[in-house]
């Protein structure tokens, strides 16, 4: 999956991995309030890049605006490859899961919310 989705957002290349040379980190911090989903999709990274990630939430838990949900550091040009398909994973992970959370808040607890596709 991961693989997959690399390779439809770098193309035929990516121009900045042949003039960067330099390790690098960088933050994801949230804009709003909601629940973490897709951290673990986000370690498999590690596994197809020079990149590291330390985490500060994991699936499932409650965050709020302003909070670091993760760091990344290794090489700028593994970083800079991967961070829009990281991010648009996390963001969508996490949205579907927030959705989800209010709508189990509406129903007071009388009804199961399911996942069935």
């Amino acid at each position: 999956f991961l693989k997959n989705a690399l390779n439809e957002d770098i193309g035929r290349g990516d121009l900045a991995r042949r003039l960067i040379n330099k390790q690098a980190n960088a933050y994801v911090r949230a804009k709003s309030e909601g629940v973490v989903a897709g951290i673990e999709y986000i370690k498999q990274f590690s596994e197809l890049s020079q990149v590291k990630f330390d985490f500060y939430f994991e699936d499932g838990d409650f965050y709020k605006n302003g909070d670091t949900i993760l760091e990344v550091y290794g090489d700028a040009k593994d970083l800079l490859s991967i961070e829009r398909t990281m991010l648009n994973i996390l963001q969508h992970a996490s949205g579907i899961a927030s959705n989800a959370y209010e709508f189990v808040k509406l129903t007071e607890g009388k009804l199961k919310i399911l996942d069935t596709r």
